[in-house]
């Protein structure tokens, strides 16, 4: 058997895309050559008829060793952006769980800012109604060590969302995306790589903006 029949699926698909990759129990860690992703997790399974693909591109914009006060409002207002993919109204909308967190947080302003930014993006939402997602979300990381254990209970989820606002640990975005096929069709992972592209390039410019309003020297 060769070396390139070993290697998982996705792999094989997505060909010279794949800088490196990585496989644990049923994830594999994809590194996207000349991507500012950490990486992707891609995972499949399956509903009914349907297989599942399901994606989540991890973006570090400030580690936990670089991370200080100096960016607590960056990512304050970062998270006031986090939008989710609307599929009956198909456009993106705020994350609904930011008001349940405003009931912790009363100062949260929800903006829809990023989603605006997305949504006059014609050439990305072509993409997002052709490939047509089962599930669509754009979220900062905001869980503290101690509550990830018990992020099953939603309210200890939006308790832990609290206290991660009061003090952010790190401003790290995730991207998770699901797409539904038939079970011996081959998920468009090339297609879903340039569509969580072109969605981060959005997100960079937004956390630029962000530096600049708070003057933050990153220098």
């Amino acid at each position: 058997m060769s070396v390139e029949v070993k290697k998982p699926k996705i792999v094989r698909i997505l060909g010279e895309l794949v800088e490196s990759y990585a496989v644990s129990g049923k994830y594999i860690y994809l590194k996207i050559k000349n991507s500012s992703y950490d990486y992707i997790i891609y995972s499949k399974g399956s509903a009914g008829l349907y297989s599942i693909s399901s994606f989540l591109a991890v973006y570090t914009a400030r580690s936990e060793d670089e991370m200080d006060e100096r960016f607590d409002p960056v990512y304050r207002r970062l998270k006031s952006m986090e939008c989710v993919w609307d599929n009956r109204k198909r456009t993106f909308k705020a994350n609904p769980i930011l008001e349940e967190l405003k009931a912790y947080i009363p100062d949260l302003e929800i903006s829809t800012e990023l989603a605006d930014v997305l949504n006059q993006d014609k050439s990305l939402m072509e993409s997002i109604l052709r490939l047509k997602p089962s599930y669509l979300s754009i979220t900062l990381f905001s869980i503290p060590p101690e509550y990830q254990p018990f992020t099953i209970f939603k309210e200890a989820l939006i308790k832990g969302m609290a206290e991660y606002y009061k003090l952010p640990l790190a401003i790290r975005w995730h991207v998770s995306l699901v797409k539904s096929h038939p079970p011996f069709s081959k998920p468009p992972v090339r297609i879903i790589v340039n569509l969580l592209e072109s969605i981060l390039s959005h997100i960079k410019s937004e956390i630029d903006k962000s530096i600049a309003t708070y003057s933050v020297d990153t220098g």
